[in-house]
């Protein structure tokens, strides 16, 4: 998620950080006199048994109680007095408790072709149906917890519950859906879909503060291909060259984007879902998901978004603002080195 900040006076920035620093203090790495759990406790950590996360991927199916810090669990105090370790020279966290934006990682999960898959503590389950393409159908998601009830604190991030993104396997046919909640855990939301083929099809919600986003993948059979609706309405949009040039994989890139109509420009004055407007990047093989916004409502015709992209490759880019009281949606293809 991208945030801008102002330029701000010296001494605020000190006072503001001071205040936040005495909110709470540092976490530590030191062991000494102390089981992993109360360490963990300690520090403010989450105590709990799981699958071990790193960086918000899976990385076994085997349980163990560990330490869940930011979003990942470790089995072991090693590893999660290693990480300690990393985030501030010294053995100490960052006193502010706050991530860059692009440090932000959120919980990931892959179920293909399956009706259900895990992620942190819940279980995620597709309701699969017969889909056809032309015919209207129900996509419908269930959430658990570990002992199997209905999971109902979902937050609500950029004005809804859930956000659903579902691309055609060769990258065409985007769309980006909003489902509601229909029962205690379930949630759903009535769509065509334009064209026969494999789809993947991901979900993102929030649950305490940490991001999940999980994808599954679905067939949709039939032989109707319908064109999809006019996404820009008039209005175009120009991708600007990075700064650098080059987007290079594993490094910052600022993506900035000019809306005109007619070789003018064209203010941006409203907000989409709670944004200025947002970006979504996915990669040619489906395994890299990434949705950003750029959050300031400035006025002018620029649209903004910083990321890293993790591989080199070709990467589609779906920028979706409003104009005019109407959602836009400009496409591009971009490569990274």
């Amino acid at each position: 998620m991208k945030a801008k900040h102002g330029i701000l006076i010296i001494l605020v920035l000190i006072v503001a950080a001071g205040a936040l620093i005495s909110l709470r203090q540092p976490r530590s790495a030191d062991i000494t006199g102390l089981t992993y759990e109360q360490l963990c406790n300690k520090n403010g950590d989450q105590w709990m048994v799981m699958e071990p996360w790193v960086d918000g991927k899976k990385i076994s199916d085997t349980p163990c109680a560990g330490c869940m810090i930011a979003d990942n669990h470790f089995c072991t105090t090693e590893e999660y007095t290693g990480y300690i370790k990393t985030l501030q020279p010294g053995g100490q966290s960052n006193t502010m408790e706050t991530e860059h934006p692009m440090e932000h990682n959120a919980m990931t999960a892959h179920a293909g072709s399956k009706n259900s898959v895990g992620i942190h503590i819940y279980n995620i389950e597709f309701v699969r149906s017969n889909f056809v393409s032309g015919e209207q159908s129900e996509l419908i998601f269930k959430i658990k917890d570990s002992s199997g009830n209905p999971v109902s604190d979902i937050e609500i991030v950029h004005d809804k519950i859930m956000h659903i993104v579902l691309v055609r396997s060769d990258l065409k046919y985007f769309d980006h859906i909003h489902p509601e909640q229909k029962e205690l855990g379930a949630f759903s939301v009535p769509y065509t879909f334009y064209s026969p083929g494999n789809y993947r099809i991901w979900i993102d919600f929030t649950i305490d503060g940490m991001q999940h986003i999980v994808d599954f993948d679905a067939s949709v059979s039939g032989t109707l291909v319908s064109p999809e609706p006019d996404k820009m309405q008039g209005i175009s949009v120009i991708m600007l060259d990075p700064l650098d040039s080059v987007i290079k994989s594993g490094e910052v890139t600022e993506l900035r984007f000019s809306v005109e109509e007619s070789g003018m420009p064209v203010e941006i004055i409203e907000k989409f879902l709670d944004a200025n407007a947002h970006m979504i990047a996915i990669d040619e093989e489906l395994e890299e998901f990434n949705h950003m916004h750029d959050e300031e409502l400035d006025g002018d015709n620029i649209l903004s978004f910083q990321h890293i992209f993790d591989k080199m490759g070709k990467y589609k880019l779906w920028v979706q603002f409003s104009v005019g009281g109407r959602v836009r949606t400009a496409e591009f293809l971009v490569d990274v080195i």
